[in-house]
């Protein structure tokens, strides 16, 4: 069986996809947090094949398989869009599905070492914050104690409104998991919602936003860095499991 290893932006879905793979048989190593030592971990495993989900984050997977040289990439298709970025950026990488993956995997050893067309951070560099934020196809949005710096990047002819109004969209800046804890439940009835959180605060951080908002039954499905200060998360609500 194979030895591999698994990139999953959520750390129960991390767990729940390696599982299922052990008990296939494989030998496998999942990482579910960012972090500067993680491309040296998933270098040290010496997998016979990186599997990327592009489901959550596509923009860091894609960063991911751009880092990562001579070891055959498999990306897990996500939103059709975020996956031919994907194919443009790592053509040689293959692409499939979860439901697909046991079959490939028979006949990993196969696969080509993957080569890349660019460095890890070009995907982010080209793409302008406000469009990245969605600030681009909306009319209306709630800025909830936004900074100066982000209203700059609001594009003319969207309107900011009051915060109980109707809006296209919604942002929360937090800088402090109380203040943010006493909003989350009036958040999650409107998503989609982007929650930003200073960088370096201590205070809140990726993963304290995301806990915050799990218990609220939401779920985050994209990151953005806002400027050298703010990042934000975009959550939605968390689907029912079907029985």
């Amino acid at each position: 069986m194979a030895r591999v290893a698994l990139v999953v932006w959520n750390e129960q879905e991390a767990a729940e996809h390696a599982a299922r793979l052990r008990a296939s048989g494989h030998e496998v190593s999942a990482v579910a947090k960012a972090s500067t030592s993680m491309l040296k971990q998933l270098r040290a495993a010496a997998p016979e094949a990186l599997i990327i989900d592009l489901n959550r984050m596509p923009s860091h997977g894609i960063q991911v398989g751009l880092a990562i040289r001579k070891i055959p990439l498999i990306f897990i298709e996500g939103d059709p869009e975020k996956t031919e970025k994907a194919r443009a950026k790592v053509p040689t990488a293959t692409y499939t599905t979860w439901k697909k993956l046991p079959a490939l995997l028979k006949r990993v050893g196969s696969l080509a070492p993957s080569t890349s067309s660019g460095s890890p951070m070009d995907l982010y560099k080209e793409t302008p914050v406000a469009t990245k934020l969605g600030l681009d196809k909306v009319k209306t949005i709630v800025a909830i104690d936004a900074p100066r710096a982000f209203l700059h990047l609001v594009p003319e002819g969207v309107e900011v409104v009051e915060e109980g109004q109707n809006a296209d969209a919604v942002f929360c800046f937090a800088t402090s998991a109380r203040e943010l804890q006493d909003r989350i439940e009036t958040l999650a009835v409107r998503v989609p919602v982007w929650i930003a959180w200073r960088k370096g605060a201590g205070e809140l951080t990726m993963y304290s936003v995301r806990e915050i908002a799990f218990s609220a039954g939401l779920v985050d499905y994209k990151i953005c860095g806002i400027d050298k200060q703010w990042s934000a998360m975009l959550f939605t609500r968390r689907k029912a499991k079907s029985k």
